[in-house]
């Protein structure tokens, strides 16, 4: 028999392991460059052993699985078996690594989120990690490293782009926590975040980030022109932080922000358009050719996971060319087979405003995919886990 979420919430073990869940995302984003990243898979291990424990202790050790898991599960073990035909056996084994790691990981996650029903304690861990970056952006605490690139902030993910991918899920975070029935302080709070989420894409002045984090922006405020109060509390914290940055603020660094900001989406449609030639755009345009012409002399199976790098020294920065590259289109289909089965539990989702909004999440995790590489990024294969099983939750809910 299933316990109840509210006995679950209220045993104390639940609520370590709730603690852990926040703890180990918030470390995927303030540990993610080296040497820190060791505290992060330290809390990784240190979660998956507690739950293990809790598991050997429990009379019911029963285990849950979804086609979302399975379909990574094949994709990686797909990616694994091309070290058999890779043109560079150390780096696809290197990278096998990862992918048999990520294959354990994934499967107890959900487990994690299914059997105990915490799987909004993610949310919180991933609103934790942005937190110390929006205190980094404020000059309110100090690190022993640099936190900008030129004029562009990168906080603790050593990487603007980085930054701006995650404040685009922190973004999606605070949404999705809005939609279900909380206290209206932590509504407040949530909003709050939104908006600082916001702040630090225009920080980081990524393109990808501008154009995803105010399209959910979008999507989430045109679904609340009828809820006067929620109109009210968002605009009541514009107008703070507003008031905030016109005080204490350097204005003519936000404007040379913006300045920036404009610049840079400019030179996108420029360049492509033939009207300039932008360092940034042209670089990732050959990418793209390079590993399609690459693609084509190895259409099924490609030349091996990770093996980009081997021709060209780095990653692709397109997730899609990547992919074909590496492991050819059956890897390419087996990967993107998840969000197939993600959309159709998203169709199936009861209430309208929530099903708006993780297909709109799910489809700006798929427009990243065209400007960074993910399939082994934790953080991103967490959001995807995680919209699969709160689209699960609310399947029989009826609006």
């Amino acid at each position: 028999m299933r316990v109840s979420s509210v006995a679950l919430k209220s045993d104390p073990k639940v609520t370590v392991l709730s603690l852990l869940v926040t703890v180990y995302s918030a470390s995927q984003i303030v540990f993610a460059l080296n040497p820190y990243i060791l505290f992060s898979n330290l809390i990784n291990l240190l979660l998956i052993s507690y739950y293990l424990l809790l598991i050997f202790l429990d009379e019911n050790r029963k285990f849950f699985v979804n086609d979302i898991i399975i379909a990574y599960t094949l994709f990686a073990l797909f990616a694994i078996s091309s070290v058999f035909w890779t043109v560079d056996p150390v780096t696809s084994g290197n990278k096998a690594k990862t992918l048999f790691l990520l294959i354990i990981n994934n499967f107890l996650i959900y487990n994690i989120f299914k059997r105990y029903e915490i799987g909004n304690a993610f949310l919180n861990g991933l609103m934790l990690g942005s937190f110390v970056n929006y205190l980094l952006a404020f000059d309110l605490i100090h690190i022993p490293m640099e936190t900008y690139l030129g004029y562009r902030f990168f906080g603790t993910m050593g990487n603007p782009n980085a930054l701006s991918i995650t404040m685009v899920l922190s973004v999606s975070a605070s949404i999705i926590y809005l939609q279900q029935d909380i206290d209206k302080k932590y509504k407040f709070l949530n909003l709050l975040n939104l908006i600082l989420a916001l702040y630090m894409i225009v920080l980081t002045v990524s393109r990808t980030g501008l154009i995803l984090g105010f399209f959910l922006l979008f999507v989430y405020v045109s679904t609340m022109l009828t809820d006067l109060k929620r109109v009210g509390y968002l605009a009541v914290i514009i107008a703070a932080l507003s008031g905030y940055i016109a005080l204490f603020g350097d204005t003519k660094k936000i404007m040379d922000y913006m300045q920036n900001v404009f610049i840079r989406l400019s030179n996108v449609f420029n360049t492509l358009s033939g009207h300039d030639m932008e360092k940034s755009t042209l670089e990732r345009k050959e990418y793209i050719e390079r590993g399609l012409e690459m693609f084509s002399n190895h259409p099924f199976g490609g030349i091996g996971i990770d093996t980009f790098r081997y021709y060209y020294g780095g990653y692709s920065h397109n997730n899609f060319v990547e992919l074909l590259l590496g492991v050819g289109l059956t890897g390419e289909i087996l990967y993107y087979s998840i969000f197939i089965f993600l959309f159709i539990k998203i169709y199936h989702v009861g209430l309208f405003n929530l099903k708006l909004y993780l297909a709109a999440i799910t489809g700006a995790i798929l427009l990243i995919d065209m400007a960074s590489v993910s399939y082994y990024d934790k953080l991103i294969l967490l959001m995807l886990i995680y919209i699969g099983y709160i689209a699960e939750k609310y399947q029989s809910v009826k609006n």
